[in-house]
């Protein structure tokens, strides 16, 4: 009996240390998380986007240049999806071609949090990269494969989309208060290169400024600019920080208090004792 009270004892001792180790985990600093940001749900962001289009027409060279405004709500965020983090949002439209929308239905849809090292991430949804992640560490990376499609590449009176497999030589560099991500493709024999110039702000991972030259026939180019105009941000609420504390502080005292239950008082001791002498 004095063996069995003294392993409960141990074992009790152990869950206790345990319990105490998980909370000292919480509390001391340890390696940042990667894929973090700083764009919350409830979060909306207006951008403007102009679309420069010169292409040769029997008549001469003609240009086209397109206004655009749209505002993107974001209703959900994954940054642990398998396959690369996403972004739910919706988008309406309030200047299309030049002229003004009045009445924009919501589109909503998924895309992806950018990751220019990640090739799996340049498929997005939304058409161009308005996230990305704010511990993007400063580096370069050539020949990743990637199949790209732009739409709105003018044709007689109309326009298509043109497919092609790109490869891409990327490099982040990091600035005060700025992500800048640097891009060129390469796809077919005798294209030129494509360049993506892009800033995201550090602190929230939101595309501040992106400007996109396209060259893929050689008489028609198209450049493609992107600013945020306004960008609304939720705070999640103060004591969304003290969650985990109130978690694994739940967890230590069910801990503590399940050793402390396999415990025997002192009576419980003598009278287990007595009854072991009786018998």
């Amino acid at each position: 009996m004095a063996t069995l009270h003294s392993s409960r004892s141990i074992e009790g001792s152990r869950l206790i240390i345990a319990a105490v180790g998980i909370l000292a985990l919480l509390i001391i600093p340890g390696p940042v998380v990667a894929n973090s940001v700083g764009f919350s749900t409830g979060d909306s962001l207006v951008f403007s986007y102009e679309r420069y289009t010169t292409y040769a027409t029997p008549n001469g060279n003609q240009t086209f240049i397109s206004m655009n405004q749209f505002t993107v709500f974001i209703n959900s965020i994954n940054t642990t999806a398998k396959g690369g983090g996403v972004v739910g949002y919706s988008e309406t439209i309030q200047e299309f071609n030049n002229s003004a929308v009045t009445n924009s239905t919501a589109y909503e849809n998924f895309t992806t949090i950018f990751d220019p090292y990640d090739n799996s991430s340049y498929l997005g949804n939304i058409g161009f990269y308005p996230f990305t992640y704010t511990d993007l560490t400063a580096g370069s990376v050539g020949n990743l494969g990637i199949n790209v499609t732009t739409s709105g590449i003018p044709v007689g009176n109309g326009s298509e989309s043109v497919s092609s497999i790109q490869r891409v030589n990327v490099t982040v560099a990091r600035g005060p208060g700025l992500i800048y991500v640097n891009l060129t493709t390469i796809g077919y024999t005798g294209e030129h290169p494509s360049q993506w110039a892009m800033q995201f702000n550090s602190t929230t991972g939101v595309l501040e400024y992106g400007k996109t030259t396209v060259n893929l026939i050689s008489d028609i180019e198209g450049i493609y600019t992107y600013h945020l105009l306004s960008y609304i941000h939720q705070s999640p609420p103060a004591y969304q920080a003290y969650i985990p504390y109130i978690i694994v502080g739940a967890i230590v005292v069910v801990i503590v208090v399940s050793a402390l239950a396999g415990r025997k008082s002192e009576r419980q001791k003598k009278t287990a004792h007595f009854r072991e002498k009786l018998s």
